[in-house]
């Protein structure tokens, strides 16, 4: 299955709950578009209230999608939901199941807009080194 990324991801663990993305990464979104995700990027893979934790692992296949999402939210071009279906997307070609990539989806819908209007674009504090 091709999921679009330009290869495997690879993570170092950072502050608690955060990771660093090692390698650069790139996704050829079904449009033809390509999104990069820097190297020394910091994620939080899935931001997935305490409450549901036992039902959604972020460490698992969708998490190059989370990545992706991440990266997207701080570099902030377009509009969010340019950002949130780009994620339905990736979670749909990285083989995330149709009930848990639209719980996923939906949630971000419905609770990403605060991450969202906090964001002012890439800073330095979303990179480590």
């Amino acid at each position: 299955m091709n999921d679009g990324f330009s290869g495997p991801l690879d993570l170092r663990a950072h502050d608690s709950g955060e990771w660093v993305v090692l390698n650069a990464l790139m996704y050829c979104s079904l449009a033809g578009r390509t999104y990069g995700i820097p190297a020394g990027f910091i994620t939080d893979l899935a931001s997935i209230p305490a409450i549901l934790r036992p039902l959604f692992n972020p460490n698992d296949n969708g998490r190059k999608a989370a990545v992706l999402h991440d990266s997207r939210y701080c570099i902030k071009q377009g509009e969010r939901k340019d950002a949130d279906d780009l994620f339905l997307e990736a979670l749909e070609r990285c083989g995330v199941g149709f009930m848990r990539r639209w719980s996923m989806y939906l949630g971000v819908r419905a609770g990403g807009w605060m991450y969202w209007n906090s964001r002012d674009g890439l800073t330095g504090d979303d990179f480590h080194g």
